[in-house]
């Protein structure tokens, strides 16, 4: 497996950071030689990660709130293979220990939150969580074909 790119950003919990970190990633796996189609799912897999981060690791008001986003891009077989990793040190949860909501139950019955871990773990080949050092660290593996486009 030959790795192709990595990219490490520490973001804050800010919109434009989270944001630039996605541009930055999409751009990465465009290079790669990821379709934009498929592509997107990848940006709703890092958006969904680090937007749980920034909203959810830290109580409101506690600053600097700054967590890291690390994408390791290499090629495998005839496509990319994307490790995506969030790391903060806020409260700790693990996300793979998430009950999946009931996705069949009416909107106006279902509870609020869980849906964006649900596609993360869908969406994705592979999830691990652990916490180190007083710090979360949740990993995921996503794949592109990129001969399916």
């Amino acid at each position: 497996m030959a790795v192709l790119n990595r990219i490490q950003r520490r973001c804050r919990r800010d919109a434009a950071d989270i944001a630039a970190m996605l541009a930055e990633l999409e751009a990465a796996v465009a290079e790669a030689g990821c379709p934009p189609a498929r592509s997107a799912a990848l940006l709703v897999v890092a958006e969904e990660m680090a937007t749980n981060v920034a909203h959810h690791a830290w109580p409101a008001g506690v600053l600097p709130a700054i967590f890291i986003v690390t994408a390791g891009i290499s090629r495998r077989g005839g496509g990319i293979e994307v490790l995506l990793s969030t790391e903060d040190d806020g409260i700790p949860f693990d996300p793979t220990l998430r009950e999946p909501p009931d996705t069949d139950a009416p909107v106006e019955l279902r509870g609020i939150g869980g849906l964006g871990i649900h596609l993360v773990m869908r969406m994705t080949a592979w999830q691990c969580y652990r916490r180190e050092g007083g710090r979360n660290r949740f990993s995921v593996i996503w794949r592109c074909d990129a001969r399916r486009g």
